[in-house]
């Protein structure tokens, strides 16, 4: 009867430390889970900001377009202003004539 009773106890015990560290096991395995997928996530954030910081190079065809791009809106500029100095020199020998008719 001791032995049984002392049989009963151990084998309750031992479900009872079976169980507790099944649920440690769950628990560190559901940390483990957090903790890796909290790492992959500011692994995420650490390469945006890493690329905010220091941009990849341009490319030689981004860098060719961006120089086209410059040297075309230049051109329409050169153009433009030639065309104002044309204008304002027009109206300058203009106004110098009727000046000089006037007095």
């Amino acid at each position: 009867m001791k032995d049984d009773k002392y049989e009963r106890a151990k084998l309750r015990k031992q479900a009872y430390n079976r169980e507790r560290l099944r649920l440690k096991r769950v628990q560190y395995k559901n940390e483990w889970d957090q903790l890796q997928s909290q790492l992959s996530s500011l692994m995420e954030q650490a390469e945006t900001l890493s690329e905010r910081i220091h941009p990849r190079p341009l490319t030689w065809r981004e860098v060719a377009q961006s120089l086209k791009e410059c040297r075309e809106l230049s051109e329409h500029q050169q153009r433009a202003l030639t065309m104002q100095l044309q204008c304002n020199r027009r109206l300058s020998i203009a106004l110098q004539q009727w000046l000089c008719h006037s007095i």
